[in-house]
């Protein structure tokens, strides 16, 4: 699952371009946790706990999340039961 596609969790890896790739590395972002505060079509607003940014969606798409969860698709599920 990527940082676009989730609603929380925790960075488990982060691709994309190499400077790209070592800013967000220099900030210390592997490994730590992330809320999705809002959502839109060319980016999207994550709490990383110290700090709020916004990550455009190229960049969401290539970090990826471990622990992931999206609570829209959650709350569709429990609906449907």
């Amino acid at each position: 699952m990527t940082l676009f596609d989730c609603s929380s969790g925790r960075i488990r890896l982060v691709g994309g371009d190499v400077d790209t790739h070592r800013r967000l590395v220099d900030l210390g972002l592997i490994g730590s946790n992330v809320v999705v505060k809002a959502r839109v079509s060319s980016a999207v607003l994550v709490d990383f706990g110290q700090f709020r940014a916004s990550v455009g969606k190229d960049t969401a798409k290539q970090i990826i999340i471990s622990d992931g969860v999206n609570e829209n698709r959650a709350l569709r599920k429990s609906k449907r039961r």
